[in-house]
């Protein structure tokens, strides 16, 4: 069908529905309108059948209430002019290709195979509707596009080549990946509203230099991160990342940062952790804040903060919120970068802590940096005593803000503190002027700032069992209770060992149980503080079977007799093999030579055991 002139023609015009079963043609030169289904009517193009628009005036073409199972524009067909496609209520189960001025696609529309839309005109245009396969909009006009209400269910790319008008998205949900490309001019996703992203995102920025945009204001639009699993941000070229308002709310999975972003506005965690590292960071600018952080939702990895303002860094690990605040900067230029460890520090122990410190924490550290200028500023940080093994915090009033300066851990006092033993806040008495490493330090032993075990394990030795266990620091810590039991409920004091007391360097323990119950049995340890305060480690279990091999006697001089045949191999403690025998033995006879000693005793079997040589 073709139209000539300026008034509309209309196909499916009234109710009922028309069926297209060969080829439908579509050709508008002129100002008026040639259409399918406007009048309210209904129309199917068959499997068999194709359709194909032609239009190079100023007129409009608008398909309504359609449902296409046959070939749409074979050709791909250019339309020119200023001619205007309009949809409402289609339904598209072939690929969509369409070069052309200016469309409106409202959210009735459903395109179920490719999509792919190049908007060439100067005229604004629309695009909404559900994407069931990757969609691929470009705007290459001059006229400004709005992407709105869209629901991408595949892969989405978003680009725009043309340095006038801009292209602006509001309100959509992209549930699988998005690419954002501005290779010219102005493109900005979740101008308004909120956006919903599920799947990854990319910003490919060119080399522009100009900044990238996410949101048109500090009040209109939100880009909300709420995938099921995880997720990245990721950008190429050489601009600038800039978000106004972001929410994280994932149901399960992290964020993973692959790329600066700076945060203009806000950032409101809610359920899921954001992971950045020291070259892909969130960078809080002036005035930008953080709401809702938890143990449940908060930057896993280095943050920074721009500006003059006091803050608070939304900084955890390991399923763990510890935030650090600092005071106000003097100057709108200066930065600090701000990270939490969950782990005991890696730096010096007891003998490196100055006057007034006794104890500093083996739970958790902080770094702070001043990455730009030279303000001091107060220091804030948080303790937790759920999430640290063993006592940790009893008497607040005697904590204070420690620092290490690269040789000792020097104290910058208790200026305030919030909360109680449970969980509080501790500021330093002084603006900080030297920034590096930063622990909760005590002036007394009430706050025990705990014992860290490393390890507990047992073997079977002969008749005995041998239990070993490491600590990697020691505050305030009293005696060890080994514990044994035949069920693994109810546990005896069987042995007891004096703890340490006070180091942050690893140190050894061994007990032996000489006497150990026939079959499996159940191994703990008690540890005992010096105010009597206690924790448990792991259960170890161990199986003892009195019909294994056994070896006799032992501290033995020339003869080593074993209830069993086996090839052996004995070894000194430095792993130099001193004796190996190639036959299956049950006595072997020792040489003159070998000094007295402990050895390792190897068998075939992969029995080990310990014996003593006495000359």
């Amino acid at each position: 069908m073709f139209n000539y002139a300026d008034s509309p023609v209309d196909l499916a015009y009234e109710g009922g529905t028309t069926t297209f079963s060969n080829q439908v043609l579509l050709v508008n030169t002129q100002n008026g309108t040639i259409s399918i289904g406007l009048g309210g009517g209904t129309a199917t193009l068959q499997n068999s059948a194709s359709l194909q628009i032609g239009a190079f005036g100023t007129g409009t073409v608008s398909l309504n209430n359609l449902t296409v199972n046959g070939i749409y524009n074979p050709s791909v067909t250019t339309l020119t002019g200023t001619t205007h496609l309009h949809l409402t209520n289609c339904t598209f189960n072939s690929p969509f290709y369409q070069i052309l001025p200016r469309i409106t696609c409202g959210t009735g529309n459903q395109f179920n195979n490719l999509f792919l839309v190049d908007v060439t005109g100067d005229q604004p245009s629309s695009i909404s509707g559900n994407f069931n396969l990757l969609a691929t909009i470009i705007r290459n006009g001059d006229g400004n596009l709005s992407i709105a209400g869209g629901n991408f269910i595949g892969n989405a790319l978003i680009e725009n080549e043309s340095s006038a008008g801009s292209l602006q998205l509001s309100d959509n949900t992209f549930n699988q990946s998005v690419t954002f490309t501005q290779t010219n001019g102005t493109l900005q996703p979740c101008a308004s509203g909120t956006s919903i992203f599920r799947g990854h995102i990319i910003f490919n920025t060119g080399t522009s230099g100009s900044d990238f945009v996410v949101g048109s204001s500090p009040s209109q639009g939100v880009m909300r991160l709420e995938g099921g699993t995880n997720q990245n941000i990721s950008a190429t070229g050489n601009s600038n990342i800039i978000i106004h308002r972001m929410e994280l709310d994932k149901s399960a999975g992290a964020m993973n940062v692959n790329t600066p972003l700076a945060i203009a506005t806000s950032i409101t965690f809610t359920q899921g952790i954001m992971r950045t590292t020291d070259t892909n960071f969130i960078r809080f600018l002036d005035g930008a804040l953080a709401f809702g952080a938890s143990a449940l939702s908060h930057i896993e990895g280095p943050a920074r903060k721009l500006g003059n303002d006091a803050f608070t860094f939304p900084v955890g690990d390991g399923g763990t919120l510890r935030p650090i605040s600092i005071s106000a900067p003097s100057s709108i230029t200066d930065e600090f970068t701000a990270r939490f460890y969950r782990t005991n520090h890696p730096f010096g122990g007891v003998a490196t802590y100055t006057a007034p410190l006794l104890t500093v924490s083996a739970c958790e550290y902080w770094t702070l940096d001043r990455t730009a200028g030279t303000s001091n500023v107060f220091v804030t940080l948080g303790w937790q005593a759920a999430e640290c093994t063993g006592p940790y915090v009893t008497e607040p009033t005697t904590l204070e803000v420690a620092r290490w300066n690269g040789t000792q851990w020097v104290s910058h006092g208790q200026g305030s503190f919030t909360g109680s033993s449970t969980a509080g806040t501790v500021t330093s008495a002084i603006a900080i002027s030297s920034f590096s490493p930063f622990a909760l330090g005590s002036t007394e032993l009430s706050n025990p700032l705990p014992i860290t075990l490393l390890d507990f394990n047992a073997i079977v030795d002969t008749s005995q069992v041998v239990l070993h266990w490491r600590t990697a620091s020691e505050i305030n810590s009293s005696y060890f209770a080994v514990q044994r039991s035949a069920t693994g409920d109810e546990f005896e004091t069987i042995g007891q060992l004096t703890a340490t007391q006070f180091s942050q360097s690893v140190v050894h323990y061994t007990y032996v149980d000489e006497r150990p119950l026939a079959g499996k049995s159940y191994y703990r340890l008690k540890m005992i503080d010096l105010d009597d305060t206690t924790e448990f480690s792991k259960i170890i279990i161990v199986n003892f079977d009195e019909k294994l091999l056994q070896f006799y006697p032992n501290p033995t001089t020339d003869f080593l007799h074993l209830t069993q045949p086996r090839r052996i191999k004995l070894s000194t403690s430095m792993g130099i093999t001193v004796l190996q025998s190639m036959e299956r033995v049950t006595k072997l006879a020792l040489p003159s030579d070998l000094a007295a000693g402990i050895y390792l005793l190897q068998t075939d079997q992969g029995e080990m055991f310990r014996i003593m040589i006495a000359r």
